[in-house]
């Protein structure tokens, strides 16, 4: 009786001990696979939280979007290695702003006015004196050193010579020498008062044009339009 007993036995302890091992098994893989589930899921919530708030790793701002500071890529400046192979010292970094283009002065003018003043610029024979193709010279502008059109100029200094008795007719250069810019004040001056101020080193021999207000305004857009 007790050998036919001994085989159950044996075979109950089995089982026991199978069970044993699956149930250490899965305490092992539960102790192991949790924390990466955990960290999963930590980092599932944190991004979450950072794409709803706008606040990231990226250094988002107000917007949500990423504040990349531009100041350290144009200061960013390669190490070269020197002759022995040991890095040599990196250049200085500069705080120099980027230059923006240049304005353009001739955007906003009126196509119009631009057609009227070149009838104007031609009907007046302003183009005897003040050259507006490079490849085409002004004679009388060279011979009295008249100032041409051409290039940019529009918005740019230059010097003048004041008339010293502006009261008078004739020009008297006894008057001082300062900059001004070349703008549509100076311009619409210019051409009504000729003789109030004179481009240094030029001989003063423009005539006063018989022109309307309106017509030495449309005389300024084209003239501004020239400018390149």
């Amino acid at each position: 009786m007790e050998d036919s007993d001994k085989p159950n036995n044996e075979g109950l302890v089995l089982k026991q001990l199978k069970s044993i091992k699956v149930a250490l098994w899965m305490l092992m893989t539960f102790i192991v696979i949790l924390p990466v589930i955990a960290g999963i899921g930590t980092g599932v919530v944190i991004g979450i939280m950072a794409l709803t708030s706008g606040e990231g790793d990226l250094g988002g701002g107000e917007d949500g979007a990423a504040d990349w500071d531009t100041t350290e890529v144009v200061n960013a400046w390669p190490i070269e290695e020197s002759s022995g192979g040991a890095p040599a010292k990196a250049a200085p970094a500069t705080n120099k702003p980027i230059a923006s283009p240049p304005e353009d002065v001739t955007s906003n003018l009126d196509p119009k006015l631009v057609a009227q003043g070149k009838v104007l610029f031609q009907a007046k024979i302003c183009f005897t004196c003040h050259q507006t193709d490079p490849a085409v010279p002004a004679p009388a502008g060279l011979a009295l050193k008249a100032p041409p059109f051409t290039g940019s100029f529009w918005g740019k200094e230059r010097e003048v010579q004041l008339d010293a008795d502006p009261n008078t007719p004739a020009y008297d250069p006894g008057g001082k020498i300062v900059k001004v810019k070349l703008d549509e004040a100076y311009f619409l001056e210019s051409v009504e008062k000729p003789f109030a101020k004179i481009v240094k080193g030029a001989i003063p021999g423009m005539a006063p044009l018989p022109t309307t207000p309106e017509e030495r305004k449309a005389l300024a857009a084209y003239v501004k339009s020239l400018s390149k």
